[in-house]
């Protein structure tokens, strides 16, 4: 994975991204391209094969981890909790938030969320396909 960007404090003009993502709003940052709100919990890929994303956790803030994110076509979509309920990369003990960035070798996007870890939400890069049957 990428190295960490450096974590951006203070706030995006893009609202829409943080409105979708029910996350604060920060001001004064670059605007992010348009993102797709997917669901609750962790992301998971449109398609007949499953458990082909790669992920990069991180206790990045919410503007962070979707800039980040935006950098790399092959990064597909983001999870993101600002309260994690559990000791992944240490962000919970830490009393910081948690992203996990989704990436794809096999062109598969994220379609849905597996609802197990309601504190975070799924957002896709592109536009969602439809949940497989």
């Amino acid at each position: 994975p990428p190295a960490p960007a450096a974590d951006l404090a203070g706030a995006a003009s893009d609202v829409a991204v943080f409105a979708k993502m029910e996350l604060p709003i920060p001001a004064a940052l670059p605007p992010l391209k348009p993102t797709f709100l997917i669901g609750t919990g962790y992301c998971r890929e449109a398609g007949e094969e499953h458990d082909t994303f790669e992920s990069w956790a991180d206790c990045s803030a919410a503007y962070a981890c979707v800039a980040e994110c935006q950098e790399s076509a092959a990064c597909v979509a983001v999870a993101w909790a600002a309260t994690p309920q559990t000791p992944h990369d240490g962000c919970k003990d830490a009393g910081k938030p948690r992203c996990v960035r989704y990436w794809t070798r096999s062109g598969q996007l994220a379609s849905h969320s597996d609802r197990g870890a309601r504190e975070y939400r799924c957002t896709s890069m592109y536009p969602p396909l439809p949940a497989p049957p």
